[in-house]
């Protein structure tokens, strides 16, 4: 394009980001000047909403020492992936995880510190798909009746959720 003598013109661009970051041009060349010192720079800061997680419970009521399966549905408002999902549910005195212990779902990378009866879930990594949501089971067992709820679910992007899910 052509400059005008002694002027200016813009040039736009349409673009996307899915994390903040800083923008540096090219140096500025002509036909007939030298070319600039350096190029333009700026940051585009993304900001995503907070994920949100719930909880619930399989069967429910279960009989004393049976089985149940802890659904915590992760979900993402974010048009991007979000990494790093992790959040932490410590159970009333009475709930454990079963012996042998069992984890499922269906979110991207997860990593978890629970082991067979004990009394705590965390999940340490995970992903949650763009605009959309997964899941994380464990299998739960219980001698009484108590409420249960979960810590608020933090990513490496977005904000922290509001609050965590409870059953």
């Amino acid at each position: 394009g052509d400059i005008p003598a002694s002027g200016s013109c813009t040039v736009t661009v349409d673009v996307t980001a899915t994390a903040t970051g800083v923008n540096t041009t090219g140096v500025l060349a002509t036909n007939e000047a030298p070319n600039s010192a350096a190029g333009g720079s700026d940051t585009l800061t993304v900001n995503y909403a907070a994920p949100s997680i719930t909880k619930a419970f399989g069967a429910n009521p279960i009989a004393p020492g049976a089985t149940s399966t802890v659904t915590f549905t992760l979900t993402n408002p974010n048009a991007a992936l979000l990494t790093g999902a992790n959040f932490t549910d410590t159970y009333p005195a009475t709930m454990v995880n079963t012996t042998p212990l069992v984890v499922g779902g269906t979110c991207a990378n997860v990593t978890h510190t629970a082991v067979a009866g004990g009394n705590t879930f965390n999940l340490t990594a995970g992903d949650i798909p763009a605009s959309g949501s997964c899941t994380v089971t464990v299998d739960v067992t219980a001698t009484a009746t108590g409420v249960n709820t979960t810590g608020v679910l933090a990513t490496n992007e977005a904000p922290n959720s509001a609050a965590g899910g409870s059953d």
